[in-house]
């Protein structure tokens, strides 16, 4: 008959008093690459996050002028238009692009599906 016993000799850890000495592996390399790892990541990713904000204020302050100028006839979505100063101060959207009239032009403008004006470049 076969007995229960431990074979302590074959286990991966220290298990009495006379054992090898326990000694934990060196992870400074495994975390030092783990930290330029992460550190290359949050960079990236802090670039990426202020290009959106960036881009997210100059979508506001697009809507921001369009909404707030003189705007007489319904705008269609996917239709490009055009803003310009007024001499009051005042801005207007115009269906007339700038190479036409000499206006002070601002920007150019798109009405999307989603009812929000985004720039267009010329």
């Amino acid at each position: 008959m076969m007995s229960d016993s431990i074979k302590f000799n074959l286990l991966p850890y220290p298990s009495h008093i006379g054992s090898p000495k326990f000694e934990i592996e060196n992870t400074s390399p495994f975390v030092k690459k783990s930290l330029t790892k992460f550190e290359k990541y949050y960079n990236k990713r802090a670039i990426e996050l202020k290009k959106e904000i960036e881009e997210f204020t100059r979508k506001c302050e697009i809507n921001d002028l369009v909404l707030n100028s003189e705007i007489s006839f319904e705008p269609l979505v996917g239709e490009t238009y055009y803003l310009y100063n007024k001499d009051t101060g005042k801005m207007f959207l115009s269906l007339i692009s700038p190479d036409l009239w000499k206006q002070d032009f601002v920007c150019s403008v798109e009405l999307n599906s989603d009812g929000y004006w985004d720039e267009k470049k010329l």
